[in-house]
């Protein structure tokens, strides 16, 4: 289960890295890496007619169970089964997006929180899906509308609302973990290199849920 990672603030290379670029075009100075953790919008990567572009989302799909009151919050989705389940199924098929990352964390059953990183230091690129919710502002009582802007500036700011009126969100889709996040945790989040962008968005997709040109190594915060 993903459910807290880093993404890069600083600029980098590359189709996405020049999509990601846009957003913070103006913007004042960030750290070298953000954290995001639940409910928290982050700079996400899609196609649209057929170019690439980026957006803020807010991390964790929204779904309302029968029996429940309250709507789910669901920030992943097993590959192996996201072809099949109704919740996934759709935005699989038609709105496949990626997250930049630098690190990811996974928590072991003693608690403890390990943080996981390309061995080369590069940034490297989560595999999610998208969706637009209704909005919670615009319900009669709902909450206000949530902060989507991490790079601010007044050319993105437009944009930012649509996206918190939209409720657009992500979700991680997550595989079994490989040896090295195998130490940690059983599951782990699906990893995509700069070279399989064109696989993930035009071609074989599915061919990234078994095989990663990532290596990553277990990293010891200082």
């Amino acid at each position: 289960m993903c459910v807290r990672f880093l993404v890069p603030g600083f600029e980098f290379g590359g189709r996405a890295g020049e999509a990601l670029s846009a957003l913070k075009a103006g913007g004042e100075p960030v750290p070298p890496t953000l954290e995001i953790f639940p409910h928290k919008p982050a700079p996400v990567v899609f196609v649209d007619s057929g170019a690439f572009t980026a957006q803020y989302m807010l991390f964790g799909y929204s779904a309302q169970f029968a029996g429940k009151a309250k709507p789910t919050w669901l920030p992943n989705a097993r590959s192996e089964t996201a072809f099949t389940l109704p919740t996934w199924r759709d935005s699989l098929a038609q709105r496949r997006c990626l997250v930049p990352a630098v690190g990811f964390y996974e928590r072991s059953r003693q608690k403890t929180e390990r943080l996981f990183a390309a061995k080369n230091e590069v940034v490297f690129f989560l595999a999610a899906v998208y969706k637009d919710f209704p909005s919670l502002a615009a319900k009669p009582g709902g909450a206000k509308f949530p902060k989507m802007t991490l790079f601010d500036s007044p050319a993105n700011r437009s944009a930012d609302r649509l996206a918190a009126q939209n409720q657009r969100r992500f979700a991680i889709l997550t595989k079994s973990a490989d040896e090295v996040v195998g130490q940690v945790h059983d599951r782990m989040p699906v990893v995509i290199s700069e070279n399989s962008l064109d696989d993930w968005f035009f071609g074989d997709f599915e061919g990234c849920f078994h095989r990663s040109n990532v290596e990553l190594v277990s990293k010891v915060e200082t």
